[in-house]
C-alpha cells in the first residue's frame, strides 16, 4: 500500500489487519468474505479518486459512489470485516473478537505482569526484547512486509510471563489463551521453538528479536545459543533441536537482512544502545 492508498472505515467498524492487502490500482476496493457474499468494510481506495467519490450525486450513497468508480470486490478471511458495532451486543461481540485477533497495550501488558508476579529482570528482559522486536518490525513494514506492530510489541512483551515454569512457552501460552488473547498466546507459544516460512510473521519477528537480546544486552545469535550446547551438548537428542532452532533463527536474520536491506545485529544495538 502507498501513502495515496488508504481505508475509509465507519466508525463502528473494527478496521481490518495489513496482511490480505496489495496495492489498490485503479480501481477502489470493497472487502468480502466471499465472491457470492455482500460487501463488507472498509473500503480501499486511491487518494486521487476521491474528489470523483465526494461529488457523486446518485443513488446509493458511499456504495453507490464507489461502484460509480469500479469497485471490485476483495476477499479476505478477516472475519471481523463484516462486524459491526451497531447494537450494544453487536459491540460486545466486536470487543471480544479483538481480544481474540489483536495484541494489548504496554499498559495492559504490565497490568500483566503485576497479575502474575514477574520478577523485576524478566521485566526488564521483556521491554527489551519488545522495543528490538518493534524495531525490526518497523522496519519490515516501511519494506512492505505487512505485520501487526501492537501484536509483536505486546507479544514480546509477554513474552516471557511465565518464565520460572518449566516449558515456560507453553505454559504462558495456556495462560493467555485462557484469558482469551489467542494471537498473543500463539505468539508467545512460538518464541523458543519456530518453524521459518518464507513470508516473516508476528511470532517469527518475536522469535528473532529474543535470540539476539541477552537479558538487557545484544548478542549474537552463535553467542545466544552457546550456552544450552556447552550445557547439553553429550545429548543428541537435545543438541540436534538446539541446532535446529539456531539455524531457524539464523535463516530469519538473513530474511530480514535481505527484506530491509540494513544488518540486523547493527538495528539491534542501536536499540539497546538508546535504551541504556
Amino acid at each position: 500500500m502507498t501513502r495515496k492508498e488508504f481505508f475509509l472505515p465507519p466508525a463502528t467498524c473494527r478496521p481490518l489487519p495489513p496482511r490480505p492487502f496489495l496495492p489498490c490500482g485503479s480501481s477502489p476496493k470493497i472487502p468480502a468474505r466471499r465472491r457470492c457474499s455482500p460487501t463488507a468494510h472498509p473500503p480501499y481506495l486511491r487518494g486521487d479518486l476521491v474528489p470523483a467519490l465526494i461529488a457523486y450525486q446518485g443513488e446509493g450513497g458511499l456504495k453507490g459512489g464507489l461502484t460509480s468508480l469500479g469497485a471490485q470486490k476483495l476477499l479476505v478471511g478477516d472475519p471481523g470485516a463484516s462486524m459491526d458495532a451497531d447494537q450494544a451486543e453487536d459491540y460486545e461481540a466486536l470487543c471480544a473478537y479483538v481480544q481474540k485477533t489483536s495484541g494489548l497495550s504496554r499498559a495492559a501488558c504490565a497490568a500483566l505482569w503485576e497479575e502474575y508476579e514477574l520478577l523485576p529482570h524478566i521485566r526488564r528482559h521483556c521491554t527489551a526484547v519488545a522495543d528490538v522486536a518493534f524495531a525490526i518490525a518497523l522496519a519490515l513494514a516501511r519494506c512492505g512486509v505487512p505485520l501487526d506492530l501492537t501484536l509483536v510489541d505486546s507479544g514480546a512483551m509477554l513474552h516471557d510471563l511465565c518464565r520460572l515454569q518449566h516449558r515456560h512457552a507453553h505454559y504462558g501460552a495456556k495462560e493467555l489463551e485462557k484469558k482469551g488473547y489467542l494471537a498473543l498466546a500463539q505468539v508467545v507459544a512460538g518464541h523458543d521453538h519456530i518453524d521459518v516460512t518464507v513470508e516473516l510473521n508476528e511470532t517469527q519477528v518475536v522469535f528473532l528479536a529474543d535470540k539476539i537480546v541477552r537479558e538487557t544486552g545484544p548478542v549474537t545469535i552463535t553467542e545466544r545459543y552457546r550456552p544450552a550446547l556447552e550445557r547439553f551438548g553429550s545429548d543428541p537428542v537435545i543438541s540436534k533441536d538446539i541446532l535446529t532452532q539456531q539455524g531457524n533463527a539464523e535463516r530469519l536474520r538473513e530474511l530480514f537482512e535481505q527484506a530491509a536491506g540494513q544488518s540486523l545485529y547493527a538495528l539491534s544495538e542501536s536499540v539497546l544502545q538508546q535504551r541504556a
